[in-house]
């Protein structure tokens, strides 16, 4: 299967580059898969979790806090506020559920 660029990028760094068999990510309305050759696309993210399969069949996992995925015909980038890389699946499920319990606790704010 052909390949395409692709780049996770958060505001302190880039997170991945490289090329891509397929790139799975958590839409505002669904988890979504993208190919090589896809439509043109710019889609809304919500927390969760990022699998990028690499032509060589690895699949690398990514918890994202929610963000932007565009797709042109030069390749796609998934933009967000903070990401943490994970070695396996259930690593990044662990990740995801710490990260939802702490989206969900309102800010404290400092004592006068």
């Amino acid at each position: 299967m052909a390949g395409f660029p692709f780049a996770i990028l958060s505001p302190d760094r880039s997170w991945f580059e490289g090329e891509a068999e397929t790139v799975t990510a958590p839409g505002q309305d669904g988890e979504f898969g993208v190919l090589a050759h896809h439509i043109p696309l710019l889609a809304g993210l919500k927390a969760g979790v990022v699998t990028v399969r690499l032509p060589d069949g690895h699949l690398l996992y990514f918890t994202v806090d929610g963000g932007v995925l565009g797709v042109d015909k030069k390749g796609g980038h998934l933009l967000t506020g903070r990401v943490t890389p994970c070695e396996t699946l259930e690593q990044a499920d662990a990740v995801l559920r710490d990260l939802r319990s702490e989206l969900r606790t309102p800010a404290r704010s400092a004592a006068p």
